[in-house]
Parts: C-alpha cells; structure tokens; sequence
C-alpha cells in the first residue's frame, strides 16, 4: 500500500507527464515508469491538456540574483467538464513577484501583486534576510474582495503588518496585535518563488521549516522533499528537477524547475502558478 508521501511524489510525475505532453516531448521513452499508471493515456485525468498549456513554451529571461527582477505568472486551473473534455477558463488570474536586491543591505525586498478570480486582490512588501533559507524578517500585506456592494466592500479589505523578533512573530491586524511562537526558520513562498536552489537545500537538508499563510495569521510546519531529476536529449539536453513541499494542515504544493532554478509550475490542487517571463530592470518595474 503506497504511503502519503510516497503517493505525493508520484503525483509529482504526473505533473511532469502532463507537462512534457503539452511539449510534445516523448517523454514516456526517457522514464521508466508506465505510462498508463500516471493516468496520462487517453482517458485519463491528465488526457485532455487545456489549450493553454498546448501553447506554453516555456518562460522568457533568465534569473540573475544579482538585479531587480520580475517575475510574471499566470494562475491557472485544471478544472475541465464532466467528460474531461473541454478545459473550463484556463487562466484565472495573475501574479508578479519582484525581486530588490539592492534596495537593503542586509535584505532582499520582494513585491508582489497578485489578482484572483473575479475580484481577490493582493499586495505586499516582503523583506527576507540574506541567509540560506531567504528567511521572511518583516512584511506589509494588503488584501481587497470586490463584493460589488458598497456596505460590504469596505469590510472585506485587509492590511497586515508582521515582523519576527527572534523565535517571536508579532503581527498587527485589526487594531490589535497578536503574537505567535515561531521555533524554526520562517521561509517566504514569495522568495521561493525566485528561490530555486533554496528549494535544493530545504531538501538536501530535510530541514523542518515554518510558512505563515497570510492574512489568517496561521502557521504551519512544512517539510519539502526531492522528487526526481530528469534528463530529455533533444535539439539540447534538458534537466527538470521536481519537489513537494508538505506540512500538517497544508495541501502538498509540486514543484517543477527547470535547469536554470526558473519555477516553471508551481502546482497547489487544482491551481498552477505557470512563469512566463523574467524581466529585468534597474528601477522598479510595477
């Protein structure tokens, strides 16, 4: 019987299926397992490939740690009719996540956007310090729901501001104040985001870290493993690397990048971050 993780990780191969489908990559040649067992013959869950991921070729730019940078995203869900036949709307929203290297001597200055559907939106400043981990020290968040009501619209927007004094977080929301205990390294989903071979030591190091799901102010405890190194010979030879990160509490997340550490797929159930473009600039971009 195929125990928890072991089951997160094969999903973890399904997504790798799907996406070297979308390619059109014979990946099934380059892999050992079957084929069918991964559901991606037809018929199978990952059978009918959305339009948008038939188009995808991958994201422009490269990463260099050393610029400002912006990375562009589009959410995207998997959700098709009830033949799994026709993709419902692919794209349901979009994410920018810029990286200020320069800005702070002893931080790096992440900015985020992100929309949601038909109206979450989000913004926040995120300073992560200069270790290994890219560890969250402070952060300044606003989220806003469009209800279309004008009573209820004002209700439904949220500032947090959030700052860690040693194994300490102190959160002010609300007009209060609220303090949660945090033993461990506190890692920031946005820095992972540009943070490939942060990815490559959590998991080498089996290290057990905290990830603050923000506005809610709920902690949880992950761990991350690595899935599978891949090679596929072609007009040059590429290498996917694949992780899970997982926790108590927390729906696993897939990770799927490229030999470049760029996040090609960032997958959480049904939703995918899918990168399309790193752009770089000497001033902020948005």
């Amino acid at each position: 019987m195929m125990n928890r993780r072991s089951f997160l990780i094969a999903s973890i191969e399904t997504s790798l299926a799907a996406y070297f489908t979308c390619l059109g990559k014979s990946w099934s040649q380059e892999i050992s397992h079957d084929p069918g067992s991964l559901g991606t013959m037809e018929g199978g869950p990952l059978g009918p490939v959305s339009a948008y991921l038939q188009e995808y070729r991958g994201p422009s730019g490269s990463l260099d740690s050393s610029k400002v940078q912006t990375l562009s995203f589009d959410w995207v869900q998997w959700k098709t009719n009830r033949h799994r036949q026709v993709p419902l709307q692919s794209v349901v929203g979009e994410l920018k996540v810029q990286r200020d290297p320069l800005q702070e001597d002893n931080h790096i200055v992440y900015t985020v956007r992100q929309t949601l559907g038909q109206g979450e939106h989000m913004e926040g400043v995120y300073h992560c310090l200069r270790d290994k981990w890219l560890s969250l020290a402070r952060w300044d968040i606003k989220v806003h729901l469009e209800s279309g009501s004008v009573s209820i619209d004002p209700m439904t927007r949220i500032q947090e501001k959030g700052t860690r004094e040693k194994d300490t977080l102190i959160l002010e929301r609300d007009g209060g104040t609220e303090r949660i205990a945090c033993p461990g390294p506190l890692i920031c989903r946005w820095g992972l985001l540009d943070g490939g071979r942060v990815l490559n030591s959590l998991a080498a190091s089996n290290a057990s870290v905290f990830l603050l799901k923000e506005p809610s102010g709920i902690l949880r405890n992950q761990h991350f493993f690595p899935a599978e190194t891949l090679s596929f010979p072609g007009a040059r030879e590429e290498t996917i690397s694949t992780f899970l990160q997982t926790g108590p509490g927390c729906l696993p997340t897939h990770w799927i990048l490229d030999e470049q550490h760029r996040p090609l797929f960032v997958t959480v159930f049904l939703l995918s971050l899918v990168l399309k473009e790193i752009t770089s600039s000497g001033k902020e971009i948005f």
